[in-house]
């Protein structure tokens, strides 16, 4: 917080983070070609279904990935990641519609349900946190009915902070409880094949509490700009870890924090942090 919003740091894109970026935006674009395909379609078995996600994935692929945001990873890197999420998702959603149709006896005119049960969640879902003095709000999915959900990639912020986050937001705009979330830890393995790990997570008042204090401390930080200090440890894949380690000149780290203090200070509203 205080190097971002208070220096102005930018941090480093890093192969590692690239990586997760990879990930997210591999399922993002798997979910919406999946609910594109099933209602444009009309697919009768899962079969159908993997064939024309197939399809979708290379389509997608030419489309999303020529960002240079992307560079800093070998092209075949960033296209075996993709499609090791894609093809587990094409296995998860093709298996899923074939049970659907055959357990319900659903004909497959009924688009709104099927697409419903076979893939019950929306992706990158935007909340309003203005009540809670939260911006920028963006759950990574929420899963039917109301069940927030976290993909976390490699290390960083505590991921079931993250949950109370959206749980107390999306609390205040339905006036529901949300007690439950659900965190996927993703590894990558030596092979770049992928380790998925679910956990669910009772979202309880000690949490909630636990993230109200980390959001004010945080705003804190920014309105006052308080330099927190380098953190006790803190992992190499981090953004700004050259910075904090030595490895930007004193001259420069000076200058930044001359202008930061220069500068009026001014209210943040605190997002929901993510990777």
């Amino acid at each position: 917080m205080f190097l971002r919003y208070v220096l102005g740091v930018r941090g480093r894109f890093s192969k590692y983070i690239v990586r997760g970026l990879v990930v997210h935006v591999a399922f993002r674009e798997l979910v919406h070609s999946l609910k594109r395909v099933l209602y444009r379609d009309c697919v009768r078995c899962g079969v159908e279904l993997l064939e024309a996600l197939k399809r979708e994935g290379h389509a997608v692929f030419s489309r999303v990935f020529e960002d240079p945001i992307y560079s800093s990873v070998d092209a075949r890197e960033v296209e075996t990641l993709f499609w090791e999420v894609w093809r587990r998702g094409m296995t998860i959603y093709s298996g899923a519609f074939d049970r659907y149709i055959r357990n319900a006896n659903v004909d497959v005119k009924y688009l709104d349900s099927i697409v419903r049960m076979v893939v019950p969640l929306d992706v990158e879902f935007r909340i309003d946190g203005s009540r809670l003095g939260l911006s920028n709000v963006r759950v990574d999915a929420l899963l039917f009915p109301c069940i927030p959900v976290e993909i976390k990639v490699g290390e960083g912020v505590k991921p079931e902070l993250a949950l109370a986050g959206y749980a107390l937001a999306l609390e205040s705009v339905i006036r529901r409880p949300v007690n439950y979330g659900i965190v996927v830890n993703v590894e990558f393995r030596s092979d770049l094949s992928l380790s998925w790990r679910v956990k669910t997570v009772h979202i309880d008042d000690d949490l909630r509490l636990e993230f109200l204090h980390e959001r004010d401390k945080r705003a804190d930080i920014v309105d006052k700009k308080i330099d927190p200090g380098v953190a006790p440890s803190c992992p190499t894949t981090c953004p700004y870890y050259d910075y904090c380690h030595g490895r930007v000149s004193e001259e420069k780290r000076a200058s930044r924090e001359r202008k930061a203090q220069e500068r009026p200070s001014k209210k943040l509203k605190v997002r929901v942090l993510k990777k």
